[in-house]
């Protein structure tokens, strides 16, 4: 078991450009000037967003870094913006209308652009700042480093830094044959780790919370460039006590080819915290060099000896624990039923692919399926209204626990804007009683996506999700997963792009033990 330990200083990795577009009428302004850097760190921090200098944070290149926000005391906001062009630890940044008596307030740095799928939100009302959000999934760009877009920095009044507004999880990934040995790394504790926040700066150092949206989740993929890198990273959290901390570690397969971007992943496991895990404002906790083999392998001995069903029609029949398996679209199966490209299934009508279901009205094109643009399914099962659908979403039966990836498309920001909400529930039966449940319940969000991607050629967009051992223990037979799309109310309709699946059993079957 990995132990938590150890805190040292940490800062800040930022990006951006944007032209200063407030626009005051009949107030006389003058050009004004702020020249920036970031708090100092203890001697044996090493974290900084280029490996230029150890020892000092440096702004990079990227939009995000070219533009901060300005208030004044009336909590109008301003964008600086600079015109750099080469990584540097003190920025100047210049608005061309800064109104002439204007006293300069709160400056933040958020990680966003002004304009964009997801512009800056910033607000400030006397002390607290809001408007600003901590993704909980970070997608870290560069090697020794964390995600561009999340570690919100801010100043006030008076002061002449930018200070850190979280904490963080350092861990390192170790290196096998001249590549990284870990693909993912996700954390999970009682409290929230990512969500919108507020910040208080009324005392001498800023306090971050997570005011909604909160996930008690976080999570890493390991950065790929011609090649997964081995290296030290951190991930970012609010600062606080965290209960029932854990680390979930994916690695590679055994033999997977890690120059390749979509290399496959072997059986993830979990390490957990012995103790309570305290992150400090600027600072990193430590979780040392994480292990690729599970230290702990009689955990998942135990798993592997309850006895799970066998049905031959399961997706995950036949599969191998910690085998992913991803969903076809089979051309004898396809040709069968007359489906080709812009092939229609009726709205509450279905055909199987593969052992995974559709249900209408959907349209496939090749890659994916597309539900209609409805506000959401509209027929359900008998008795499980709002919880298991018969039209607009696909399901699949297993015959026990597994983790499995999907690419909730977002081709453009118009599924955010109408805030599409996922949803997973089971359908199972146990000692002769049929139930069904929602599991889980997810809304994406700008944060977490660059909206130009598409899964096919970035497999790190894909969000990992889990059917627990202990939500379907005991279950007589098969029990059927669901997974569809809907619109909240007052929300224009859109497609919902269903790509296909990615299943990882987490436990063996008895035809498995018995090979």
């Amino acid at each position: 078991m990995k132990k938590i330990f150890a805190f040292a200083a940490c800062a800040v990795a930022l990006a951006a450009v944007v032209s200063c577009n407030k626009e005051i009428s009949s107030v006389p302004v003058t050009t004004k000037t702020l020249t920036l850097g970031f708090e100092e760190r203890l001697p044996d921090s090493k974290t900084y967003v280029q490996s230029v200098d150890a020892g000092t944070i440096y702004w990079g290149t990227t939009s995000q870094d070219k533009i901060i926000y300005v208030f004044d005391a009336a909590g109008t906001k301003y964008n600086f913006v600079s015109t750099a062009t080469a990584a540097e630890a003190t920025r100047t940044f210049t608005c061309d209308t800064w109104p002439v008596d204007a006293e300069a307030g709160f400056v933040v740095w958020s990680g966003k652009t002004a304009t964009g799928s997801s512009p800056d939100a910033t607000t400030v009302s006397g002390n607290t700042i809001s408007g600003l959000s901590l993704p909980a999934t970070q997608n870290i760009s560069n090697a020794h480093s964390f995600a561009g877009n999340a570690n919100i920095a801010v100043m006030k009044p008076g002061d002449s830094v930018l200070r850190n507004a979280f904490g963080y999880i350092r861990y390192t990934v170790p290196e096998v044959e001249g590549y990284a040995a870990i693909k993912a790394v996700a954390i999970e504790a009682d409290e929230n780790l990512a969500g919108n926040v507020e910040i208080d700066y009324s005392g001498s150092d800023p306090v971050a919370t997570v005011v909604s949206g909160g996930s008690k989740s976080a999570s890493a993929t390991t950065r790929f460039k011609n090649g997964y890198q081995a290296a030290t990273y951190y991930l970012i959290v609010p600062a606080g006590t965290y209960h029932n901390f854990k680390i979930t570690i994916t690695p590679f397969a055994n033999g997977a080819d890690r120059t390749d971007q979509n290399a496959a992943s072997g059986t993830p496991f979990t390490l957990s915290a012995k103790n309570a895990v305290v992150v400090e404002r600027g600072k990193y906790t430590d979780a040392g060099t994480l292990p690729y083999v599970n230290p702990n392998p009689e955990e998942d001995d135990e798993d592997d000896d309850i006895e799970w069903p066998e049905d031959e029609d399961a997706f995950d029949y036949g599969v191998n624990k910690g085998t992913q398996k991803t969903a076809s679209y089979p051309e004898s199966e396809r040709t069968a039923l007359g489906i080709a490209n812009n092939y229609v299934i009726l709205d509450a009508a279905s055909v199987t692919l593969d052992k995974v279901t559709y249900y209408g009205k959907c349209t496939f094109y090749g890659n994916r399926w597309t539900t209609d643009s409805k506000p959401g399914p509209s027929v359900w099962m008998d008795g499980y209204t709002n919880v298991i659908p018969q039209n607009l979403c696909f399901c699949w039966k297993i015959n026990r626990p597994g983790k499995f990836l999907y690419f909730p498309c977002v081709g453009n920001t118009t599924t955010i804007e109408r805030g599409v909400v996922y949803k997973i529930a089971i359908l199972k039966t146990i000692g002769g009683d049929t139930t069904a449940e929602i599991v889980t319940t997810y809304t994406p969000t700008a944060e977490e996506f660059d909206t130009t991607r598409q899964p096919w050629n970035h497999e790190d967009m894909y969000l990992e999700f889990e059917i627990t051992k202990d939500q379907i223990l005991g279950i007589d037979e098969a029990a059927t997963v669901y997974l569809w799309g809907a619109h909240p109310a007052g929300k224009l309709n859109v497609q919902i792009h269903h790509f296909p699946i990615k299943w990882t059993p987490t436990a063996k079957q008895e035809s498995e033990k018995n090979n």
